[in-house]
């Protein structure tokens, strides 16, 4: 008599052993095909949980970052499934992306790496689904993914998502099946960045010519849509950011070092790689790359540092200073800016600032900080006042800043009065500026 008990016992154990996966109702994710998508179900329609059906929820979302908007061939983007209904205790889901013009899928569904929260299925007819492998408690929420958009315009797109709000009596009743649906509309493609035509110049003479290490200017378009330099935060360990709020310039295939952006004008610092020749040119931001821009670059490019302000002959002011900091030029130079300025007298020192000067001892390379010792500069240097040398302090410059280098010049005692030219020389290769300074007895 014991036997038949035993039997029947069997068959007790058999069917409880079943029992528990039917009360959770799939509770390491669905089948496919439950998102509730055109021709699909969903969990409360195909019965394998009861309750509540709240189609076109409010308390379910997909977070899909900035906007509702995708980029064909753009980058992969990352996605948060979420619920703020307040009844459930445990939350599982499902979700499909489809074109809307034909409900086929759109993109691809994946994992982010080292996450075992969720995973990826696939119907019979090639739609991914991205669901829960183990339901998640309000505190763990939210569930998170990753979605490549397609490589081409494919209209817009149908995010299908279904979500069990579940009350955690291990039963599959009870439950609160949520629904809705997203639409992702195409990004409006901005225009790339563009750079003028001849708008590559050095930043302190305005000509078409670049050296290593000098400060140029790149003139365009859709640079950026504000205007701002660097932070001091932005120099990072003694270096020089490559970008300021995505924008970036490659000159010869390297990152240059960005000072000032704008819509339309960008400061940068050239790599000091040694090459010379025609170079390449181009600006990156986040809405592209633009057309290469051709510039002639060599080792060596002095510039001078000007005032604003046009003298006789469509020439500038040298920006220079005297040793106590105090500003040269003839009387009322910089008045509309608040500044007092006065002429040179014939004897004095004055203090000129170029860029593109060349290599120094110790080197410097460009995008980073100077610091001590004072680099000078390696190659012969003459500075010209009306036309004859005239004495350079220790016959050389110094770097005092990346890219910017400081003379010491003497006013001939011979000198007369008047905007005389200013002509600097380094390393045989003289500044293509009419640059003067005013002389007074």
């Amino acid at each position: 008599m014991k036997h038949p008990r035993i039997i029947l016992f069997g068959k007790f154990a058999a069917v409880l052993s079943v029992v528990p996966a039917l009360f959770y109702g799939y509770s390491s994710g669905p089948p496919a095909e439950r998102t509730g998508a055109p021709g699909e179900q969903t969990c409360f329609a195909s019965e394998c949980h009861s309750g509540t059906f709240l189609p076109s929820s409010g308390n379910i979302n997909v977070d899909f970052g900035a906007s509702a908007t995708y980029t064909p061939g753009g980058p992969k983007q990352v996605w948060h499934v979420n619920s703020s209904d307040s009844l459930a205790v445990i939350f599982g889901f499902q979700l499909s992306v489809r074109k809307e013009s034909d409900n086929g899928q759109a993109g691809t569904l994946g994992v982010p790496s080292g996450d075992t929260s969720v995973r990826v299925i696939q119907s019979a007819a090639g739609i991914q689904y991205i669901e829960h492998t183990g339901p998640k408690p309000p505190a763990a929420m939210p569930f998170t993914f990753e979605w490549t958009p397609p490589a081409t315009d494919v209209g817009n797109i149908k995010v299908y998502l279904a979500m069990n709000a579940a009350n955690g009596n291990f039963l599959p009743t009870g439950d609160r099946i949520h629904t809705r649906s997203f639409t992702l509309t195409p990004a409006v493609a901005k225009p790339k960045p563009t750079i003028s035509q001849g708008g590559v110049v050095n930043a302190w003479s305005s000509k078409p010519l670049v050296s290593d290490s000098a400060w140029i200017s790149i003139y365009g378009s859709n640079f950026t849509t504000n205007t701002r330099t660097w932070k001091s935060e932005e120099i990072v360990n003694g270096k020089f950011p490559t970008q300021l709020d995505g924008v970036g310039v490659k000159i010869n295939n390297q990152d240059a070092f960005v000072y000032f952006v704008s819509p339309g004008q960008i400061n940068v610092q050239v790599p000091s790689d040694g090459a010379a020749g025609t170079m390449s040119v181009q600006v990156i931001n986040p809405d592209g790359v633009s057309e290469a821009q051709a510039v002639d670059k060599q080792a060596v490019g002095p510039a001078l540092f000007t005032w604003a302000g046009v003298v006789a002959g469509g020439g500038t002011y040298v920006g220079a200073l005297f040793p106590d900091f105090k500003y040269v030029g003839k009387t009322g130079l910089l008045q509309p800016v608040g500044i007092e300025t006065r002429p040179a007298k014939p004897g004095e020192f004055v203090l000129l600032f170029a860029t593109g000067c060349g290599p120094t001892n110790p080197a410097v390379p460009a995008g980073e900080v100077v610091g001590l010792p004072t680099p000078t500069l390696t190659s012969p240097v003459t500075v010209r006042v009306n036309g004859a040398p005239t004495e350079v302090f220790n016959n050389t410059g110094f770097l005092i800043f990346a890219g910017e280098c400081q003379f010491n010049v003497k006013i001939p005692d011979n000198a007369p009065d008047g905007d005389l030219p200013v002509e600097l020389e380094i390393g045989g290769v003289r500044t293509d500026q009419n640059v003067r300074i005013t002389v007074q007895k």
